[in-house]
């Protein structure tokens, strides 16, 4: 999921003493796992914790596809390639 807003940033001049108000486009995205949804973080670890049931699978992806965890259609590639994946066989 993928939550966006806009904030209100206000930058003042120290010489000048004026006060400009620009908007900021800000945006951040979410995972459920597990019935909880949690804040995505762009980083390796946090996906290899995720996706540990599949981990094996997914590390050898992200290499062969060379997933970038900073770029977020990389990262839907990789939640399209784990979602497509069979549930793992209990022993």
């Amino acid at each position: 999921m993928k939550h966006i807003w806009k904030e209100i940033v206000v930058e003042k001049n120290i010489q000048s003493g004026e006060i400009r108000k620009i908007f900021v486009m800000r945006d951040e995205y979410y995972t459920i796992s597990k019935g909880e949804m949690k804040k995505l973080k762009k980083n390796k670890e946090y996906f290899e914790e995720l996706m540990k049931d599949q981990q094996q699978k997914v590390s050898e992806y992200g290499k062969e596809k060379k997933v970038n965890f900073k770029n977020i259609s990389s990262l839907i590639n990789l939640f399209d390639y784990y979602n497509s994946l069979p549930d793992p066989k209990p022993f």
